[in-house]
């Protein structure tokens, strides 16, 4: 069973988005660790006097990006760049959504995005290891969509920076590397059955 930490230092944003019967579902998920109060205080602390030790036990980190200093931000970046693990930053001042594997996987979103009614579900798939990817958080079981939809815009572009070469590089190894008529068909089957 993979561990998820979940650092909120605004506990009232959850039952802002969320539905009671949502926080509740929340709450009931074993392996997600939630630090609410003192605790969550005393971890962001620690992250922003760069100490990263606490995130060690987990394979998925959900945090609150606004609760951090600079130097939090970079030691829990470097952590999960040292360590390949899975982090999502949720903030109300993020105003899209950003999808990056070049390092590790990382997702940044708006709290609103990140509060949705799929987030239980993609947290109980990631603890039972059902997941297939990060980007479930925000697309649901039509996560490979998106990540198809941006590699055919990459081919369509033709010439390339060397960071859009490595998030080609990075969506291959997720999707495979389809030709362009195969990858259109592969799309279209999978928007029909929206």
């Amino acid at each position: 069973m993979k561990k998820i930490l979940f650092l909120e230092d605004r506990p009232g944003r959850q039952e802002q988005y969320l539905t009671s019967e949502g926080v509740k579902n929340l709450q009931s998920i074993e392996g997600v660790k939630r630090l609410l109060g003192k605790e969550c205080r005393e971890m962001i602390e620690q992250l922003n006097n760069n100490d990263d030790s606490p995130l060690n036990e987990f394979t998925l980190l959900l945090i609150h990006r606004s609760a951090l200093s600079p130097v939090g931000i970079d030691t829990v970046i470097n952590h999960c760049k040292n360590n390949n693990k899975n982090l999502v930053f949720f903030s109300g001042g993020i105003s899209q959504s950003l999808f990056s594997s070049e390092n590790f996987p990382y997702l940044m979103l708006n709290s609103k995005d990140f509060y949705q009614r799929n987030m239980s579900t993609f947290l109980r798939n990631y603890v039972d290891e059902k997941s297939k990817h990060i980007t479930e958080l925000i697309y649901g079981t039509n996560w490979d969509i998106n990540l198809m939809l941006t590699y055919r815009q990459l081919l369509l572009k033709g010439e390339m920076g060397r960071a859009e070469e490595n998030f080609k590089e990075s969506l291959e190894e997720l999707i495979g590397k389809p030709p362009l008529g195969e990858l259109n068909k592969k799309i279209e089957s999978k928007i029909l059955l929206l």
